[in-house]
């Protein structure tokens, strides 16, 4: 990321270290810095305990950083003024907190993979189908129209790419 780096741990634990600004690192406050690698807390909510799940996969955009869990779901803490956290506003978090809405087992999507651009997140599901969300830049994030937001998760495979299974972006 910018200013930040996020570390993963064999028994799926995610440390972090750097610039927090945004929260972007996940320690559980939005300033400051980190001084070497600390581990990342638990929130308050379950949606908000990231150590009782087992992390599989990181990424670190810009001012944000995303994570996936072994069983699909999607977690994030960072900045997120154009929704690229995928929760459904543009309220910065400070702490990892689980999607709740579109890309969750819950909801019947499980994702094989995620990756965190500079203010976009991007999601691969077990079904080949692209899930985005954030500032759609000249229509990077795959959504039409281009140059807007969104802030949740949303399929951004439509067009010649509707009916494809998608194994790697």
């Amino acid at each position: 990321g910018w200013q930040h780096s996020l570390a993963l741990e064999n028994d799926g634990r995610i440390w972090s270290t750097g610039a927090n600004l945004n929260g972007r690192t996940g320690q559980g406050t939005d300033t400051g810095t980190t001084a070497g690698w600390t581990l990342c807390p638990d929130g308050t909510t379950s949606d908000q305990s990231i150590s009782t799940v087992s992390i599989t996969q990181i990424s670190v955009g810009e001012s944000h950083s995303i994570a996936r869990d072994s069983t699909g779901n999607v977690w994030v803490t960072g900045y997120n003024a154009a929704g690229q956290l995928g929760l459904g506003d543009s309220t910065d978090r400070n702490i990892f907190e689980r999607v709740t809405s579109n890309v969750n087992v819950a909801e019947g999507v499980t994702t094989k993979k995620i990756v965190a651009t500079a203010l976009r997140s991007f999601a691969l599901d077990t079904n080949g189908r692209i899930w985005s969300c954030g500032y759609n830049f000249q229509g990077s994030s795959g959504q039409p129209p281009p140059d807007t937001t969104v802030n949740t998760f949303t399929r951004a495979d439509a067009g010649p790419i509707a009916n494809k299974s998608i194994t790697d972006f």
